[in-house]
């Protein structure tokens, strides 16, 4: 008891940076998440930069992103048992928090290997698919592993184990997006929420619309949520829409039309 005292003490400006720390990363995922569908830059070598400072901020590679979300949940999403992210994939029934629980880690700790059997799904770009995701998973080890040998106590608390519940908030997330909606078509997709925690995710909320249109930037979600709200089923319209955040981009880096 001492012995963890004395370590409390010794590190006491843990316990004020590492607050401040996650607190400023949890917006990473969604950022992580809009670089998965549409990269932030035009040049590849300013975007693979930018990847590497994500997967220290978020936890997951940008490749898992692109592989696991993009071209899995993204063209899975309408049957739950199928998709990588469905809601039922590990639990079809039981208390909802039980479930949400379950797939918040389980989903998680399968994103590597979902990444993996998704890329296989496309032959021709199959090597190049799996390399990317291999070379990135190898530059965030490398660095972990080089943070665990400068100062262990900094990496653990500071980075590794504030990513590991970082990647289990996206679980934790992507669980109420769809759990529950009848998945028939994409206006019946997707559950809506709408308020603070969509603004700080980057409009995420604004569910539909970004399943519609998945390279459409985050800050003309709001707008096309409204423009096809009369679609949208009003029980999967949770809270009041927003205008969530504007753009930090320039204008023809978000064209409303570019879909993927």
């Amino acid at each position: 008891m001492l012995g963890l005292l004395g370590f409390a003490i010794d590190h006491v400006w843990l316990w004020i940076i590492v607050p401040l720390s996650f607190a400023g990363r949890l917006p990473a995922p969604a950022h992580q998440h809009a670089q998965g569908h549409l990269t932030i830059f035009r040049h590849r070598i300013a975007n693979a930069v930018y990847d590497v400072i994500l997967s220290l901020a978020s936890g997951h590679t940008t490749a898992v992103w692109e592989l696991q979300h993009s071209l899995g949940h993204h063209l899975d999403y309408l049957d739950a048992r199928r998709d990588v992210a469905g809601s039922e994939r590990f639990l079809r029934r039981g208390p909802t928090l039980v479930r949400r629980l379950v797939f918040m880690v389980a989903a998680d700790a399968l994103t590597i290997p979902d990444g993996y059997r998704i890329a296989a799904r496309y032959p021709a770009k199959r090597r190049r698919l799996q390399r990317r995701l291999t070379v990135q998973l190898a530059i965030q080890l490398a660095l972990y592993a080089l943070m665990l040998a400068i100062d262990p106590v900094v990496a653990l608390a500071a980075f590794i184990l504030p990513n590991v519940v970082l990647r289990w908030l996206v679980g934790w997330v992507a669980f109420q997006q769809h759990d529950g909606a009848p998945s028939t078509n994409t206006y019946d997709g997707s559950l809506n929420h709408f308020g603070f925690l969509s603004r700080l995710l980057l409009n995420v909320g604004h569910h539909t619309a970004h399943h519609e249109k998945p390279t459409l930037h985050w800050s003309l979600l709001p707008t096309r949520t409204a423009a096809i709200i009369d679609r949208i089923p009003p029980a999967l319209l949770v809270g009041t829409p927003d205008a969530g955040w504007g753009s930090v981009l320039p204008s023809g880096r978000r064209d409303p039309e570019r879909v993927a």
